[in-house]
């Protein structure tokens, strides 16, 4: 009994070391995508998917396993910073010990690669074939490197995040027999699917990076004592605090514009539902204000908002 308890505890541990909700809201995003964007698109046209369900599920696996090993090697190399910021939230050095995590990381990316590679010889890409292998080099450089540097480890990590979406979309676009006749007759629909795929993805790495500005303001401290360059602990919290006000208000005028399009578009829905982010665009604001801000809370306000803008995808085809 004692050691199916243990057994359990270690399961709970090895899903909070690859952030399993984060890991969970990506797979979220590339369903919506897939499922209310691209491929009731292509029916509407005729054209019939190249993909089908198992390779799909097999690159949200492939996707999953790169993030994951991504958060792995990012928590073996901030051990130090981790003891200062989140010293309660540490897991590896505690409850797992880093030789471990090391070959956890290791399997974890190996096997991504190799699906992701699997996936790129089925749809007969080169260039698919080499995006796995560079996320997850990337993810790797950002930890080791990037995230100690000024700006480029948040566009680092915010084109990261960014990239699932093109990811699902090419993939999808690999998979089409170029020779059907359907697909002959339709082809203005891939660059109007085109269209949706991009303002979505400017979204994510638009909001990550305001999150990634606030997250370095929340770990300031280790950051600080691990000699990272971020932008708090070069210019201070006060600019770094209006300089993410800058920011939502400009995500506040992309998002409009959006609602505008898709508005006069027909998309009426979808238009209606991006009020929500809006609303807490506007609530996050009125936090940075507060006379004592609290970072954490309002890098939980940020996810929250990056997750309703992305699953407006949900509502595209209501009209």
């Amino acid at each position: 009994m004692q050691m199916h308890i243990h057994g359990n505890s270690m399961i709970i541990n090895y899903l909070r070391l690859i952030r399993w909700p984060n890991l969970l809201m990506m797979a979220l995003v590339m369903c919506c995508l897939r499922y209310f964007l691209i491929l009731p698109q292509f029916h509407h046209a005729d054209i019939i998917e190249g993909s089908t369900l198992f390779l799909f599920l097999l690159l949200i696996f492939s996707v999953l396993c790169i993030a994951g090993g991504g958060y792995v090697i990012n928590d073996i190399l901030d051990q130090e910073i981790d003891a200062v910021n989140h010293p309660e939230k540490q897991l590896i050095g505690k409850l797992i010990d880093e030789k471990t995590a090391k070959l956890f990381y290791v399997g974890l990316t190996s096997v991504g690669v190799a699906t992701g590679i699997y996936l790129a010889s089925v749809a007969s890409s080169l260039y698919l074939g080499l995006v796995f292998p560079a996320m997850a080099a990337l993810l790797y450089y950002y930890s080791r490197r990037y995230k100690r540097q000024l700006i480029s480890g948040n566009i680092v990590v915010s084109f990261a995040s960014a990239m699932v979406l093109i990811v699902v979309w090419n993939f999808e676009i690999f998979l089409l027999d170029l020779e059907n006749a359907q697909l002959a007759e339709n082809i203005a629909i891939i660059p109007f699917i085109s269209k949706f795929i991009y303002a979505y993805t400017v979204f994510a790495f638009f909001s990550s990076l305001i999150r990634e500005l606030v997250k370095d303001v929340e770990d300031i401290e280790g950051d600080e004592a691990e000699n990272c360059a971020t932008i708090p602990i070069l210019m201070g919290i006060s600019v770094s605090k209006w300089i993410t006000v800058v920011l939502l208000l400009i995500l506040i005028i992309m998002v409009g514009y959006w609602q505008y399009w898709l508005w006069f578009n027909g998309l009426q829905y979808a238009s209606g539902f991006l009020i929500i982010t809006q609303i807490l665009i506007l609530f996050t604001i009125n936090k940075l204000f507060v006379r004592q801000i609290i970072w954490h809370k309002i890098s939980y306000f940020l996810k929250i908002m990056m997750l309703t803008g992305i699953t407006s995808i949900i509502f595209l085809n209501f009209k």
